[in-house]
Parts: structure tokens; sequence; C-alpha cells
């Protein structure tokens, strides 16, 4: 059984509509434990029960299971989508705070944000800053430093989505694993286990 639902501390919180698929998409990153925690972006239930606020409310909440799990705490990127007719000025995001909740007001885009040039994690491939061209296969690979499995794929499944570009969340992205790897010693840049992945 899942306990109550609760905010969870949010950065980066990103709001685009796209005019194709009429929809709002938010996206937020979060710290969780990938084993136990379950975080998503939903809209605030109170909305349709208090008067309008003048703007959409959502909140960053998620659930995490009872038992013994590994102590883990990555960043994540998640986002939602929500079905919506015309673009909104601003939206408000709801997250865990210091003391209260949070309560971010952020302005809506109509432009996918570009893809920026940062330091990649501890055990990550850094990601490409440009799409990949017309017709050429999309591929990307993720590293564990230690030994995991587990994480050297959810890493390739990060930078699947990056190089694939922006798409729209409802939307499925296919994949299949074209290799594994490691290497242990040597002078290299890498020092773990790799997955490969491509986009089906």
């Amino acid at each position: 059984m899942l306990e109550c639902g609760r905010l969870f501390r949010a950065d980066n919180i990103t709001a685009v509509y796209s005019e194709v698929h009429k929809a709002l998409i938010i996206s937020a990153d979060v710290t969780l434990n990938p084993y136990a925690d379950h975080v998503e972006i939903c809209r605030n239930p109170l909305e349709r029960l208090l008067p309008s606020p003048g703007i959409h409310e959502y909140m960053v909440v998620g659930t995490t299971r009872p038992g013994i799990h590994p102590e883990l705490a990555v960043k994540r990127t998640i986002s939602a989508s929500f079905a919506m007719d015309a673009t909104p000025a601003k939206v408000a995001v709801y997250s865990m705070g210091t003391d209260n909740p949070a309560r971010t007001e952020v302005s809506v885009s109509t432009q996918a944000p570009p893809v920026s040039a940062q330091a990649p994690a501890t055990g990550t491939k850094a990601p490409s800053t440009s799409g990949p061209a017309s017709g050429a296969a999309v591929e990307a690979t993720g590293w564990s430093t230690n030994f995991v499995l587990q994480d050297a794929l959810s890493n390739a499944l990060t930078e699947l989505r990056k190089v694939a570009g922006f798409r729209n969340p409802d939307v499925g992205l296919p994949f299949h694993v074209v290799a594994i790897g490691g290497q242990i010693g040597g002078f290299t840049l890498h020092t773990g286990v790799f997955v490969k992945v491509k986009a089906a």
C-alpha cells in the first residue's frame, strides 16, 4: 500500500503551450528515490472547490512505497500535459517548500525551451546540444561508474529523451537496447558499464 500523496521539492519549473497538440506541458526537476518514490504533476484538486484564483493551479505530488529501500537520491525531470484550447499567460505550481508549500507562478511559453549544455551527472554521458538530423537514427548511451546496469539504462533513456527533441509527453518513445558493455581500469574517460539504446 502506498502512503498518502505529499508535495515534493521541485526546481526549474517550466510551462510550454503546444499549438499543434492544443496542450499545456509542465516540466520540473525533482529529487527522488527511484526505487521508492513515484512523483507526478497534476491539477490542484481544490481548484474546483474554491473560488477561481484567476490562473490554473498544479501540484508536484508523489507517494513513497513503504519498506526498506536503497538510500538513493537522484534528480529527474518529470512532465505532464493537460488539454487546453488557449494559451494561458501563466500558471501556478505548488511544491514542497522549507516550512510550508511553495507556490511558484510560471509564465507560459509557446516554444520548446532550447537544450542547454550542462555538466553531466556522475556516471552519465554528456547530452548532445543539437537535435538529430532528419532521418538519422536516434541513439544514446548511459554509463554507470558503479557497475549497476539499472542505472546505466536509466541514464541512457534520459539522454535518449534529450536527443529525440521536443515530443508530446502523451506520445510514447519506443526503443530497444542495441549494446551492453563496460570498461575496467586503463586510461579512459569511462570505467563502469554502459547501455546503448536506439529509438525504434
